[in-house]
């Protein structure tokens, strides 16, 4: 493969991160959550998230699961999507995030969320 090959390869990597990051902050989650769900850890969330890794198969799969997303979608550069939907209320979107996912979790994997949770102290009264 030549420079231009690599290049062109580079740029897709760092429209994947950029959308990987896009995404993780319109579910609200930290890095941190975000690994979690994946399996991948936090170094490696940042890493990919600023186009200086590449992800593996596997974790890309599991990354645009999670996310809701097609691998094409991932790819797609964010500037060229002139027909996104105005972001929604924070809150809001938040709320529909815990709704969908908590479907598709195990019980264990649940356990393990409300636990994190309940450590938490900033929590404060959630409504």
């Amino acid at each position: 493969m030549g420079k231009n090959t690599n290049e062109a390869h580079s740029k897709k990597f760092e429209i994947f991160g950029e959308n990987m990051r896009l995404a993780r902050k319109k579910m609200g989650l930290t890095g941190k959550v975000f690994a979690d769900f994946v399996g991948v850890t936090v170094s490696y969330v940042g890493l990919i998230e600023r186009g200086e890794r590449h992800p593996s198969l596997p974790a890309l799969f599991r990354i645009c699961d999670f996310v809701g997303k097609s691998v094409d979608e991932m790819f797609t550069d964010p500037a060229a999507n002139k027909n996104a939907k105005a972001p929604k209320d924070k809150t809001t979107t938040k709320r529909e995030t815990i709704n969908s996912l908590i479907s598709t979790f195990d019980e264990k994997r649940l356990d393990y969320i409300i636990r994190n949770l309940k450590s938490l102290n900033t929590l404060g009264d959630v409504n």
